[in-house]
């Protein structure tokens, strides 16, 4: 008998304590304690699982900071909120007040005159990674770069430690290695695709940031339907694409949200993602603006679809990740590494008529040689584009020594022949190693004065 009342009671508690049990185990982890655990990763690029789509919770502390800084008279067009959801994208990021936070390419500072607001609250700091005003032959680009230095940089009062540091194709490490608690970036892969350098850019986010540190992304999603397009000419960038470049980059995928989705956009505008506002472009780029242009589609439409996306850095990475900048001429990096180089260079000890075979089988001079020329980015490119050197050198020589007769026929059609091709070759790849105008500027281009005023670039 005893032992029955004890099995019910038993039985009563257990089922009194299951509802709590049950409950606690739905109740979502923290934000520290979801970081320590293992994400949800695609298992491919391109068609990628859905991980759990979180929203890291602040402390009431963080919520009230931020808050403040929304609704602070320092903010720039609050009446965009409704579009670009700040409060609800940086609590998904998980940006706290006591952070130090990298922002790629600002613009006119947007979102800057939260984050400086934000982070000064906390004793936080704020690294912006800026146009390469020096690099750029642009006026606007200036004009803008300065401007915003003026307006943050300057104004510690209201917006606390804000380092703005240039990044371009040919900039440096954008902080120390492993040092930064978030990367964010708002609409701005589709101008380093346009530019060629996304995974240089992608490289330099994961060299700054700590292990398990954040990157933040939101950019203009493009159609599923479709191809990407390499260079992103109408401003849309597939999700999974950009999925593909953070993992190749090294990241890891924890956190997808539909927050600045916007469902209404057919993404399909005569002008690209620009049709939209806030840019409401009504003609292409370099032409005046139509005034005959019927925008009240593309205004009903509103600000652009966008993913939100939140990567992680991995606790341990992998031994294989380059440790400094490994992106930055990933063009050229590849062919110093295959073999072609190496047999092209080979030849370059040109008395191959003296004992050639024991020459050759010297292993030390082919690998100094080898990480001598690799480091220099233009002088492999090159040799690669010429299918023989050798029979230009040949004929050069004999001019001066007219000792060997058998060398003089070389000389004349086939050496005149097979220079002009060399030439025409090397110009044209220093152009596609230096472009001379960048997507960004093309844009900026068609910047009216006004809005350089309010230093509002056209990119964006």
């Amino acid at each position: 008998m005893r032992f029955r009342a004890w099995v019910w009671v038993s039985t009563l508690l257990l089922l009194a304590l299951s509802p709590s049990a049950a409950a606690y185990s739905q109740t979502p982890p923290d934000d520290a304690a979801r970081d320590s655990t293992t994400p949800t990763t695609p298992t491919t690029p391109t068609t990628p699982t859905t991980p759990t789509t979180y929203v890291p919770l602040l402390d009431p502390a963080a919520q009230a900071a931020l808050q403040r800084a929304i609704s602070g008279p320092q903010r720039i067009e609050p009446e965009r909120d409704r579009w670009r959801n700040p409060a609800a994208t940086l609590q998904f990021f998980g940006v706290h007040p006591t952070d130090t936070v990298i922002e790629i390419w600002p613009g006119q500072g947007w979102y800057t005159s939260i984050l400086g607001a934000y982070l000064k609250q906390g004793g936080g700091k704020l690294i912006v990674g800026h146009w390469d005003a020096n690099s750029s032959n642009f006026s606007a680009v200036r004009q803008i770069v300065d401007a915003y230095r003026d307006r943050f940089e300057a104004d510690q009062d209201t917006y606390g430690s804000v380092n703005v540091v240039p990044f371009s194709p040919w900039s440096g490490p954008l902080a120390k290695p492993n040092s930064v608690d978030s990367v964010l970036t708002f609409r701005n892969i589709h101008n380093w695709m346009a530019d060629g350098w996304a995974e240089k850019a992608f490289g330099d986010f994961f060299l700054a940031l700590k292990p398990g540190g954040i990157l933040g992304i939101e950019e203009h999603r493009g159609r599923t339907d479709e191809p990407q397009d390499p260079l992103a000419s109408a401003g849309y960038v597939r999700e999974d694409f950009v999925i593909q470049l953070a993992l190749e980059a090294g990241f890891e995928l924890i956190g997808r949200s539909e927050i600045n989705a916007n469902p209404a956009d057919t993404k399909d505008h005569p002008f690209g993602v620009w049709t939209l506002p806030p840019v409401s472009r009504t003609s292409p780029i370099g032409h005046p603006d139509d005034p005959g242009f019927n925008r009240t589609r593309f205004d009903d439409i509103g600000e652009s679809d966008r993913m939100t996306l939140r990567f992680r850095k991995p606790l341990k990475p992998s031994v294989t990740m380059p440790a400094a900048n490994p992106l930055r001429a990933p063009a050229i990096i590849n062919p110093a590494q295959s073999p072609p180089p190496a047999q092209s260079v080979t030849p370059l000890p040109t008395p191959p008529t003296t004992e050639p075979k024991p020459a050759q089988p010297g292993v030390g001079p082919l690998k100094s040689h080898t990480t001598v020329v690799a480091p220099p980015l233009a002088a492999p490119r090159p040799q690669l584009e010429r299918p023989s050197p050798q029979p230009v050198r040949a004929a050069a020589r004999p001019t001066a020594s007219p000792t060997s007769p058998k060398l003089r026929p070389t000389k004349s059609p086939p050496t005149a022949a097979a220079s002009p091709p060399a030439t025409t070759k090397a110009p044209a790849l220093r152009q596609k190693a230096t472009p001379t105008a960048s997507a960004l500027e093309k844009n900026l281009r068609r910047a009216q004065p006004d809005a350089l005023q309010h230093h509002r670039p056209r990119a964006k």
